[in-house]
């Protein structure tokens, strides 16, 4: 069983009206709450089943949300739930019906998360307690293989022994802030004493991302044994290698390293550092075999290598490419003929990098990917003329269109008229539509419909993604 919950899935639900979006997410956050407090009393031995014993993946973010309303919890949990005394700044307080301390609500669920699961559990995120009581949590879960922190500041040595003498089988650690309460995406500052110290799990890591290392550690993870059972990389944001000097050096031996992962199948790199010398350089090695590779922040009037390489790995099924495009043929062919020779492809993303791409082009590349479920596409200009590119993807599931277009309401039915049963589910969003599109509200609503009665698909315009996202935030 998984219990892990997310203000974010809320933005999710789509609906026609701002009131009814709040009649659904708030309908969502009661169940979301009752699901809570069938777990809470479950840990404190008051249900009639043993629910949280059931629970293989706990995730406390969402608790953790749902804690700033004071009246989440019902009185009589309040009184389990309320330490004696609680913590004001340097003072301890008597605690009240009104004074609720969430960092002890979440103690005390986690430690009877613990105690209740035989030691077997295998999954623990969410965390925010002091290093001393993760390091006693850590030693009672010997079969651990994830764990989230939500900030680096647990891990001090004690901790980190811990792990290494108590939880042999740990394959993933996520780091969400490293300095109190400074976000892991502004600097966490990985030294190479955590790099080191990642060294001890080498041999079981299964899954590893690093995110805004510094030039020492980045040193640090060469020396290291590539670890032999790794299958997904990412590495995102170097700090201090701004000289030429230092990536010149770095660069080749970076891709050495990632060309010896010889079990590797998921790569992403997002502005790490010479992102695109680095793939043109490992894509080559002929025991790489990846299914799935990730490059944001580039520029493809630079990237002719990289687009070279790219066709040493036709293992490829998930290709995901954002960054510049432009509008020179010789940069676009060079994309063009990369991708075209990718003809297992079943997820192809491409942001931004295609803004070049005519509606030649994008007739001209569909007919090769007879796998293709997913398409991620922009475009100089598309008009209706480009719907017959789509239809010569039979499996195709998901297709969101990136570019400037101008489309008929007419053209899109006559799309939807022609798809065929392997399109079953089929979700079409459309993005950047001009003033002349005439597809209006009311064409909106006919073309969902028609949408829903063919094939249980979806429809989605910039308006209504900008309206979700609004929710969201």
């Amino acid at each position: 069983m998984i219990f892990s919950t997310s203000f974010s899935k809320f933005s999710e639900i789509s609906t026609t009206t701002t009131a009814g979006l709040e009649d659904v997410e708030n309908a969502a956050i009661r169940k979301w709450a009752a699901m809570w407090r069938s777990i809470t009393l479950s840990v404190l031995e008051h249900t009639y089943l043993p629910y949280y014993s059931y629970i293989h993946y706990l995730d406390l973010e969402g608790l953790w949300h749902l804690l700033c309303d004071l009246a989440f919890f019902t009185p009589e949990i309040d009184d389990y739930l309320s330490p004696a005394y609680w913590m004001k700044g340097n003072r301890w307080l008597r605690s009240s019906a009104k004074s609720f301390d969430k960092d002890f609500v979440l103690l005390t669920i986690g430690s009877g998360y613990i105690i209740t699961t035989h030691r077997t559990r295998r999954h623990l995120t969410g965390y925010q307690v002091q290093p001393s009581e993760l390091a006693e949590f850590l030693q009672q879960l010997p079969s651990l293989q994830t764990l989230s922190v939500s900030s680096g500041a647990s891990l001090t040595d004690h901790v980190r022994d811990t792990i290494r003498n108590h939880c042999p089988d740990l394959k993933q650690l996520t780091i969400h802030s490293w300095d109190g309460e400074q976000p892991i995406s502004s600097h966490s500052h990985l030294g190479p004493r955590m790099i080191r110290a990642l060294g001890s799990h080498w041999n079981s890591l299964r899954e590893l991302k690093l995110a805004y290392l510094g030039i020492t550690a980045i040193n640090e993870l060469l020396s290291l044994t590539v670890p032999p059972a790794l299958k997904v990389l990412v590495l995102e944001n170097t700090i201090n290698v701004g000289y030429i000097e230092a990536c010149s050096q770095l660069t080749p031996r970076v891709a050495g390293w990632i060309s010896s992962c010889k079990a590797l199948q998921q790569l992403e790199l997002k502005q790490f550092m010479d992102d695109e010398l680095i793939l043109a350089q490992a894509l080559l090695e002929k025991s790489l075999r990846l299914s799935s590779l990730s490059l944001a922040g580039y520029s493809i009037r630079n990237a002719s290598l990289f687009h070279e390489a790219l066709h040493h790995q036709p293992s490829l099924q998930n290709l995901y490419l954002k960054g510049e495009g432009s509008d020179k043929p010789e940069h676009n062919k060079s994309l063009f003929q990369a991708i075209s020779q990718l003809n297992n492809l079943r997820d192809l993303e491409l942001e931004g990098v295609s803004d070049g791409f005519t509606t030649d082009d994008v007739i001209a590349l569909t007919p090769l990917f007879p796998n293709l479920e997913r398409l991620s596409i922009g475009g100089k200009y598309f008009r209706d003329d480009i719907w017959n590119a789509f239809l010569c993807l039979p499996k195709l599931k998901s297709l969101l269109i990136l570019g400037r277009s101008e489309f008929k309401a007419k053209g899109v039915l006559d799309f939807i008229g022609q798809l065929g049963p392997g399109n079953r589910g089929f979700s079409l969003s459309i993005l950047k539509s001009t003033i002349d599109t005439n597809i209006h509200e009311f064409a909106e609503a006919y073309i969902r419909d028609a949408l829903i009665s063919k094939l249980e698909e979806e429809f989605e315009t910039e308006s209504e993604i900008e309206s979700e996202d609004d929710i969201s935030e």
